[in-house]
């Protein structure tokens, strides 16, 4: 297992939650969890003369100018990442039944988001989701999740469930967490199909209400 800290400026961002240490906790990803990433970076590449080729599980070597079929080279595809954020990011669009099933949840449970991005996108992070009726704390993490997702655990004492869609970073909280119950949503199939089935995670769903109801059944032991 890999080893490392949170950020210094994610330390600070859970040092200031306010959790119910008698209530479960859940703790979900963002982007292809809640929100529609792809398809927000879909619209953005379009605009640029770019698309998305679903032909493997990255995005790295995958994003091709329409006019040549060339891959975008990966600094050139980091300025794209940058440009998507500052004009997309405030805006993307809700995954169906997301927002339903987390207010469901937390009238007894915690609720957090914990979203790998830069530090200056946050806000707009938060201000989106609250536009989709999801107005729970935002954690910025770069890296692995388990080290984030571990010092927010630390002395929580009731049930914690994990969402994500990235196997590492599932594989990386089960590493650090091994009580924390893991849950792969995966809503795209363009990519789901390229990811086996992991053993290591308690359900894979592409949907909310199967999500939800098995969340339901994690927390009521």
């Amino acid at each position: 297992m890999t080893t490392c800290k949170p950020l210094d400026s994610t330390l600070q961002q859970i040092s200031q939650l306010q959790l119910d240490s008698s209530k479960p906790l859940v703790i979900c990803d963002v982007d292809e969890v809640v929100l529609h990433f792809i398809a927000g970076f879909e619209r953005y590449l379009s605009r640029n003369e770019l698309w998305l080729d679903p032909a493997s599980f990255a995005l790295n070597g995958n994003v091709k100018y329409k006019e040549s079929g060339e891959s975008v080279d990966n600094e050139e595809l980091r300025q794209h990442f940058a440009d998507f954020f500052e004009q997309e990011a405030h805006r993307l669009d809700a995954i169906e039944g997301a927002a339903q099933a987390l207010a469901s949840l937390a009238g007894d449970t915690n609720v957090l988001m914990l979203t790998n991005l830069p530090d200056q996108y946050r806000p707009a992070r938060i201000a989106n989701l609250d536009d989709h009726g999801m107005p729970y704390p935002v954690i910025a993490n770069q890296g692995p999740k388990g080290p984030a997702v571990k010092t927010i655990a630390r002395g929580h004492q009731q049930p914690i469930v994990f969402v994500d869609d990235i196997p590492n970073y599932l594989r990386s909280v089960g590493d650090h967490c091994p009580d924390v119950h893991l849950v792969h949503f995966m809503q795209d199939e363009r990519f789901g199909r390229h990811v086996p089935p992991l053993d290591y995670v308690s359900l894979r769903a592409d949907n909310w209400s199967e999500t939800h109801a098995h969340i339901d059944a994690l927390l009521s032991g």
